[in-house]
């Protein structure tokens, strides 16, 4: 699934730490290298991308695993269960008031393509949907549409 990441520019080692200070987390090699990671990836990624990515740089998977939970326990990941057992990560823009922390993803919420054949996943972060007041389903948190990706086609 990482073959298919696009790259986006990354936030910067200053903004990370800004980010995990704000979060009362330590400002480690590893959590910083992962919300780098995060914030240029298009589409949520699983430990095991993450991990791969990463190897390179020197970084052990269960560490990666480690950083990945505490980020999204402190909030500065979504953490994205599409159904099949495996979690996916995606950077969460936190708004700071430093001018350092650029965000990278347009919107904080928005829906998810999942292909049905190769369970890829999608970040629709141009779609916009809306559930009318008249429809008094609740909080809706997250919305996933489920279908064939153009390469499955």
């Amino acid at each position: 699934m990482a073959a298919r990441t696009k790259i986006r520019e990354s936030i910067s080692v200053e903004a990370a730490r800004e980010r995990l200070k704000a979060a009362s987390l330590r400002c480690t090699s590893s959590r910083i290298a992962i919300l780098q990671l995060l914030s240029r990836s298009d589409q949520p990624l699983s430990h095991s991308d993450v991990a791969e990515l990463l190897r390179d740089s020197g970084f052990d998977p269960s560490t990666a695993y480690r950083a990945l939970v505490e980020l999204a326990d402190a909030g500065l990941l979504i953490r994205l269960d599409i159904g099949d057992q495996i979690r996916r990560y995606e950077f969460k823009p936190v708004p700071l008031k430093s001018s350092a922390a650029k965000q990278v993803h347009d919107d904080q919420e928005h829906p998810h393509f999942v292909c049905l054949d190769c369970g890829h996943v999608t970040c629709l972060s141009d779609v916009s949907i809306q559930i009318p007041k008249s429809h008094s389903v609740g909080q809706v948190t997250e919305i996933l549409l489920r279908g064939h990706c153009a390469n499955c086609l």
